[in-house]
């Protein structure tokens, strides 16, 4: 389609220039219009009077609390503890603990956290097992430690995500190593799954209870290029495969090289809203939350998603998919802001809806044919910079044939929205 892909690229240009969207997934997630950040690495200083050699995982407890595991302050000294600090909204240190003795012979001591919603948080290492902190009466409890599985492909628990619902509701761990499997096991110790890695070098995951995906952070594999460490890309739990769905973080960010590196991750529901807590190393190391919500809204049938890696500025690949449609044709709404207006039928298939603003700029593209349920349309981004950080949101709208000519009902997928990343 490289007509349409044409035309998409001309337009974005134009309806950028008109944005004014709330940011959706991959932008920072800032309530009240003030983007949550949190510089780690000066909270740490002010609170020890220490520069920290290295912050690894974190995680959000229920009480809004932010927790980071902590590389030791005098590298190769067993002597010297690594540690878990707690830190309140506000920036400040509210709590430390050395990490458990197990851990002095790991050159980094725990990664990765998780939290199980409600009490505990989880981490691992090079050690026997994963450790578990009560986060209610601040201590390690050994009694609900997890056991690693023997004849694992690696040794490292490095990124560790929490399912509520897994082990059928007893809860289960996810885990991964750079680019090594991802596994799934209970809160025994029992190997659950296996499945191939979808996001190499991962270092931190977590998990989504309402689509019941795992989102893997690592820090390669964009086409973005070698210099972007901060990839995030989704996993339905169900298949173990990817579902195609890929951002970026915050490319932004000041350190050595772009964005900084991935080293935690962490995600809860907010306000109905999926919500990504990520911790970044750069030259402050830092914690920040993004949007992670893609797919939203109702639709007659079919599903909307997306290929190609990230929406960047320069990614000529990107891809809006469709998919489940009983269709014979299927246009591409692009807009800047978001509805929801059910359309009556009978001209309307059940449960049709506009899910686009249309008093925005709205850019719709040529038709494209639907095949056996499926359709794409290429999504060129240009390199403009003003299509850098515009969010867009779009859908698709599908027209059956019947006798050779469009008929009714006319059907509407879910919607979709994005950020495009510099």
């Amino acid at each position: 389609m490289p007509a349409a892909g044409t035309a998409v690229r001309s337009s974005l240009v134009a309806i950028a220039l008109a944005a004014t969207g709330v940011a959706q997934l991959g932008a920072r997630h800032a309530p009240g219009g003030t983007p949550i950040e949190i510089d780690v690495g000066n909270a740490l200083f002010t609170a020890t009077n220490a520069t920290w050699p290295g912050v690894l995982g974190c995680a959000k407890d229920a009480q809004g609390r932010y927790w980071v595991t902590v590389r030791r302050l005098v590298r190769h000294d067993p002597a010297s503890p690594h540690m878990l600090f707690a830190i309140d909204a506000r920036g400040n240190v509210v709590g430390s603990w050395p990490q458990p003795a197990a851990t002095a012979a790991s050159r980094w001591g725990l990664r990765d956290l998780a939290f199980d919603g409600a009490r505990f948080l989880f981490a691992g290492c090079e050690a026997d097992r994963i450790f578990a902190f009560d986060t209610q009466n601040g201590v390690w409890d050994p009694s609900r430690e997890v056991p690693v599985p023997a004849g694992l492909s690696f040794g490292t628990m490095r990124a560790l995500a929490f399912d509520a619902a897994g082990d059928g509701g007893r809860g289960s761990l996810w885990i991964g190593n750079l680019s090594s499997e991802h596994i799934e096991i209970d809160l025994r110790g029992n190997l659950l799954r296996r499945v191939a890695n979808v996001q190499p070098e991962s270092y931190a995951a977590a998990f989504d209870p309402v689509r019941r995906s795992v989102w893997w952070f690592g820090q390669t594999g964009s086409t973005w290029g070698s210099a972007a460490h901060v990839v995030i890309t989704e996993m339905d739990a169900a298949s173990g495969l990817a579902t195609r769905t890929r951002f970026l973080g915050d490319m932004t960010v000041i350190a050595p090289e772009y964005g900084g590196h991935a080293s935690g991750a962490e995600l809860r529901i907010e306000g109905g809203e999926p919500v990504l807590l990520l911790g970044v190393q750069s030259f402050g190391d830092l914690l920040y939350e993004v949007k992670a919500g893609f797919r939203f809204g109702p639709s007659a049938g079919s599903s909307i998603g997306m290929d190609g890696d990230a929406a960047y500025a320069g990614n000529a690949a990107f891809d809006i998919t469709l998919a489940n449609s009983t269709a014979h044709l299927a246009a591409l709404l692009v807009g800047l802001g978001e509805a929801n207006v059910a359309l009556p039928p009978p001209y309307f298939a059940w449960n049709a809806h506009v899910l686009i603003d249309l008093s925005l700029p709205v850019f719709d593209s040529p038709f494209t044919t639907v095949s056996a349920g499926a359709a794409h349309m290429p999504f060129p981004i240009p390199s403009n910079p003003a299509v850098a950080g515009v969010d867009l949101w779009v859908q698709w709208v599908e027209v059956p044939f019947a006798g050779g000519a469009p008929t009714w009902p006319i059907a509407t997928s879910d919607g979709a929205r994005f950020h495009i990343s510099p």
